[in-house]
């Protein structure tokens, strides 16, 4: 993080935790007056103050803030004891909790003012710490409450807490998709349970939800994954996955995921977390008991034998970086040991604390064991490894240790020789965890860059310029930049209506001119009868026509010296100008608006794990083209379609392991989801190798289920056998399952994807697999369109479904089944008219010795439409037709033209569809 990064950060912070102090001291003045007045301060009072503590101290735990964590920490175990023991608040205890405040205060205004922590709060907390020490439980009779009345305090105090509104929309954006990452990491891990990189990953994952759950008050979410971070903590201690932590880790992210998805929907019926919470809780026990329970009864002095932090570290890939990291750049290593107390309280924040304090002035490589899974009631002396790469000296490093009850042990600095050779033995034992080229190649590189960046103070990451944007924003902007296209037509038909009145402009002065000449012959002709023959009416005559040859000698001078056909050249330029500027604005909102594909591939790793798991079934699931980009609302419609897909080619497509291997085939099956680019659409394929799809099964199942009759059935191909698939209550599932049987889906399937303009290709071989692709536009907002009319109305049509436009005489035309059809290239197409498929109104012309024909297509057939006029191609913006037109069929959404025009925009695939 570079140091502006962390002072904006710092500066966020500070805005929020202002808002936090204010209201604990609110309620820290109600904690006074109910000790001066002997009584009890309300539970859900008590609960606030516990929770505010918590959430600064979560948010300053984000961005290292150390002091002001541990003074959070032991505030918010004081109103923790006090609310725990039902106990009330004494002359010292709210003298502690307004001198932590202030110290608080302190701490804030040296963030504001001087950008580090300067106050020194080691006092207060020793005081504090002493305090909770000297505490003990009230007598057993008078820590006992009426159940009922416990459990109405626990509701009243949780359903006091206010989720944060001003921050949630934030939150659920970001929770939904570490809900999805850590869904496909922790299915990766299950693969490959020894990457201890994907387990660092999982572990920062949950810790920054647990994290953003506790700062807008989401505490159901906040305890689940607290309880799922201390098992990756456990797990990341010892460097390998457990194979039965899978299931509760699982439970609990969908637990997480419920939640969230109730917040979405703005559910007032809370998720159960609880169950989850304690299964979670009692598998951490299970794990720790031992080791916790030993450590209670041993006082530790410096065993002969302890964890060796360097050869773990050089085991470890992030931590062998940073120690490659240190060799490069010649900064020192050193394995620190210190030593708690005996009598130490609070083990876990002096641990944490030793642990800022170092981090302030290096990297920490490696801790053993972590402060949070140190047992704070544990008896006995406890010793504490470190690895530590720093640019200090040995006498520099001894006041970073300085904390009460913590004893230094030892320092000792690791030589450069001794790291080599360890690194040396790793990469040629593959046996120790060695790497493989690619990791040493990239290893092998200077990464000064990343050690600097993870030194606090220092920055050597390049800064990203990156802000969050609503979706409906970008909407707006996206319409903003259609009406600019529109506009755009709009200038251009006035240029083009201005050009005209040129044109007609010269005709007129050539008009003039020849006018100007027909007189000048008069004239001279008069003049002449004027000199022979002397008459007044003649005089008269000739001196109006000298007058009306003035007059156009005027007209025509000032028709000469008019700008108006360079001021329509310069409007035509702008205009120009204009059409380009509006392209760019509307390609740079377009790009705004893409989205990579891996948002909706990610989540098919858990989904493909799950069913085949209960299905019995060994299937891996390839991902090709995540980072091909889409337009997002076209993302978030594909997620329902896909999902429908792969639980089919699970469900139909992949054989069991028993089966493959009758078959010959690999026990595993293999479903591949793809996305690539072609012309102005996204194709995706969804591919197995399963048992295929059966074209006379998939019609018998038709007919049997009165789809389709028999006759029907054998005039179809066995590509149009495959579409009966499509049809609404199609299935050829012998009972109904969770997962298929009830006629409901390739139906819906492609209503979907044919509502975003796209359409569904399938190919099948028996015993090989299916494969569907799906293709869809880029977006649906601006599209190239073909300009028809049809009974004296215009219409637009996509131009990516025209494939030519042809002239039909009508003695190429014949009746096929009593449709009129040509031959177009040895193939038959047929011929359509608008008013027959969408019920148009009005008389087309008739007499036409040539019929022009748009031919369209859907990918698999095409036919030809039979248009009036074509007026050309132009860019249009898609406009939503209301809800009374949504069963108009045929057509999609409509468009206004550069004159202002309503245009309907026609739907090629319904269209087609409507023919048959």
């Amino acid at each position: 993080m570079s140091t502006s990064e962390r002072q904006e950060i710092i500066r966020e912070f500070l805005t929020e935790a202002q808002t936090h102090m204010r209201k604990l001291e609110e309620k820290l003045l109600l904690a006074r007056t109910s000790f001066q007045e002997g009584t009890e301060i309300a539970p859900q009072d008590m609960e606030r103050m516990f929770q505010t503590v918590h959430t600064i101290k979560g948010a300053a735990s984000l961005i290292g803030l150390g002091k002001i964590v541990s003074m959070a920490h032991q505030l918010g175990t004081l109103f923790k004891h006090i609310d725990e023991y039902n106990l009330r608040f004494t002359e010292e205890s709210v003298e502690l909790s307004w001198a932590a405040l202030e110290a608080l205060k302190a701490l804030m205004k040296d963030l504001e003012e001087k950008n580090e922590e300067a106050t020194d709060v080691e006092e207060i907390l020793a005081r504090m710490a002493k305090f909770l020490g000297a505490q003990s439980p009230l007598p057993l009779d008078t820590q006992k409450k009426d159940d009922k009345e416990k459990t109405s305090k626990k509701v009243s105090s949780s359903s006091s807490l206010e989720i944060d509104e001003k921050y949630l929309e934030v939150y659920l954006d970001d929770t939904e998709q570490n809900i999805e990452h850590f869904n496909d990491d922790l299915v990766a891990l299950e693969k490959d349970p020894a990457n201890t990189d994907m387990i660092n990953t999982l572990f920062r994952i949950m810790h920054t939800i647990k994290g953003s759950s506790g700062m807008v008050n989401v505490v159901d979410v906040q305890e689940v994954a607290h309880a799922m971070e201390n098992i990756l903590a456990i797990v990341r201690e010892k460097g390998e996955a457990l194979p039965d932590m899978f299931l509760p880790l699982f439970q609990g992210i969908d637990v997480i995921n419920s939640r969230v998805l109730s917040l979405r929907r703005k559910e007032k019926v809370p998720i159960d977390t609880a169950p989850v919470v304690q299964a979670l809780k009692a598998y951490v026990e299970g794990l720790v008991g031992g080791e916790k329970s030993k450590a209670k009864k041993e006082v530790r002095s410096v065993p002969a034998e302890r964890i060796n932090l360097l050869e773990k570290a050089v085991q470890l890939q992030a931590e062998r970086r940073a120690l490659i990291q240190a060799v490069d750049h010649k900064n020192k290593v050193y394995q620190i040991t210190v030593s708690l107390e005996e009598s130490a309280s609070l083990r876990s924040m002096k641990a944490l604390l030793v642990e800022e304090h170092l981090k302030n002035k290096g990297i920490v490589v490696l801790m053993s064991p972590r402060p949070e899974f140190i047992d704070d009631s544990a008896q006995g002396a406890l010793l504490i490894d470190i690895l530590f790469c720093t640019v200090l000296k040995e006498k520099e490093i001894i006041p970073l240790l300085s904390v009460g009850q913590v004893n230094i042990i030892s320092i000792e600095q690791i030589t450069t020789t001794k790291i080599k050779e360890l690194m040396e033995e790793q990469f040629k034992n593959p046996s120790l965890g060695g790497v493989d080229n690619k990791t040493k190649e990239d290893e092998s590189t200077s990464l000064s860059s990343v050690l600097q960046g993870q030194v606090r103070g220092t920055s050597s990451l390049t800064q990203t310029a990156a802000i969050r944007i609503e979706a409906h924003k970008l909407d707006t902007l996206m319409n903003l930049s259609g009406e600019l296209v529109t506009i755009r037509a709009q200038f251009e038909r006035l240029v083009a209506l201005l050009s005209e009145e040129i044109l007609s402009q010269r005709d007129f002065m050539r008009s003039t001119a020849h006018i100007k000449s027909s007189f000048v012959t008069l004239t001279r002709d008069l003049r002449s009868l004027t000199a022979s023959k002397d008459s007044p009416v003649l005089r008269r005559i000739l001196k109006q026509a000298d007058d009306l040859n003035i007059h156009f000698d005027h007209l025509e001078q000032h028709i000469s010296q008019s700008y108006l056909a360079g001021e329509i050249h310069s409007i035509d330029e702008t205009t120009g100008i204009l059409g380009k500027v509006a392209s760019d604005i509307q390609a740079a909102v377009m790009q705004a608006r893409m989205v990579p594909i891996k948002g909706v591939f990610i989540r098919f790793n858990r989904i493909v794990r799950d069913i085949a798991k209960d299905l019995g079934k060994d299937i891996h699931l390839l991902l090709e083209g995540e980072e091909t980009e889409l337009d997002k609302n076209l993302v978030d419609s594909l997620g329902e379609p896909l999902t429908h897909m792969v639980r089919n080619a699970i469900d139909h497509g992949i054989e069991d392991v028993a089966t493959r291997q009758k078959w010959g085939k690999a026990p595993r099956g293999t479903i591949l989801l793809k996305a690539f680019h072609e012309g102005n659409n996204v194709c995706v394929e969804v591919k197995d190798d399963g048992k295929g799809l059966d074209p006379e099964v998939l019609a018998n199942s038709a007919v049997k289920k009165k789809l389709i009759t028999e006759e029907q059935s054998k005039r179809l191909t066995d590509r149009e056998k495959l579409d009966l698939m499509f049809l609404p209550g199609f299935s050829t599932a012998a009972q109904v399952t969770g997962l298929s049987g009830r006629g409901v889906g390739m139906d819906v399937v492609r209503n979907m994807i044919v509502a975003i303009n796209g359409f569904i290709d399938i190919t099948s071989e028996i015993g090989q697999g299916t494969t569907f692709i799906l293709k869809i536009p880029l977006t649906l907002a601006i599209i190239q369109a073909l300009l028809i009319v049809v009974d004296g109305e215009i219409y637009a049509l996509p131009l990516e479904a025209v494939t030519e436009i042809i002239k039909v005489a009508d003695d190429m035309i014949y009746s096929i089944d009593g449709n009129d059809t040509v031959k177009l290239r040895d193939e038959v197409l047929s011929l359509i008219e608008l008013k027959d498929v969408i019920h148009l109104r009005g008389t087309r012309q008739h007499g036409q010795t040539l019929k022009r024909v748009v031919v369209i297509s859907d990918g698999n057939s095409q036919v030809g439409i039979v248009v009036d006029k074509l007026i050309g191609e132009s860019e249009i913006v898609i406009k939503a037709l209301s809800h009374h037109f949504f069963n108009v069929k045929g057509i999609s959404g409509v468009t206004i033209l550069g004159d202002g025009q309503i245009s309907l925009i026609l739907d090629p695939k319904l269209i087609i569809m409507e023919s048959r």
